[in-house]
């Protein structure tokens, strides 16, 4: 007998009554330690050292760059033969 759960195969007569709500045989808080884990640990990070701030060095970022784009954007052609022309 074999019963599939999440993409594995459990072979030799095993059980599968007991698979649960989330279709795997481990526990909520056991399938959620490492998003857990990764909480805290960005918890104590952000409050123990200087961590940027990431959407003011974003908006920084964008500034910088449409800041660019227009120092080097190619002229417009209509207006350099709407110059020409006169």
């Amino acid at each position: 007998m074999a019963c599939q759960t999440d993409g594995f195969v459990t072979l030799a007569g095993a059980d599968c009554s007991n698979i649960g709500v989330f279709g795997s045989q481990m526990g909520l808080i056991r399938s959620s330690f490492s998003f857990m884990f990764g909480t805290l640990s960005g918890i104590y990070i952000a409050q123990s050292y200087n961590v940027p701030n990431i959407k003011k060095l974003a908006v920084s970022g964008l500034f910088m760059a449409k800041q660019m784009e227009e120092t080097y954007r190619k002229p417009d052609k209509k207006k350099d033969r709407d110059n020409v022309s006169e």
